[in-house]
């Protein structure tokens, strides 16, 4: 179930449906399975691309939070960080 539904993120993340895999995630959070280093990063990715920085923040805030390991997104984190700066100096 969990592959399945990280693919779907995947899938809405790769139309920009932003909303609709954050909606998935949400889900996954409250009713299961949990969402591990992959819905993560493909989230964190997500915003990135889409120049959403305060949202990956969050995101990596729950995740810091629920006590999951943070070590493979931080990459990602920094990642998004840095493409926002990007954005801004443009």
């Amino acid at each position: 179930m969990l592959y399945a539904l990280n693919s779907a993120i995947l899938l809405h993340t790769s139309a920009k449906q932003y909303d609709a895999a954050n909606q998935i995630y949400r889900r996954m959070c409250t009713v299961g399975p949990q969402p591990d280093t992959v819905t993560i990063n493909t989230l964190l990715a997500a915003c990135a691309d889409a120049g959403r920085l305060s949202q990956a923040l969050k995101l990596f805030d729950e995740l810091r939070d629920r006590g999951a390991g943070c070590h493979f997104a931080h990459g990602v984190l920094l990642y998004s960080m840095s493409l926002s700066l990007s954005l801004l100096q443009a």
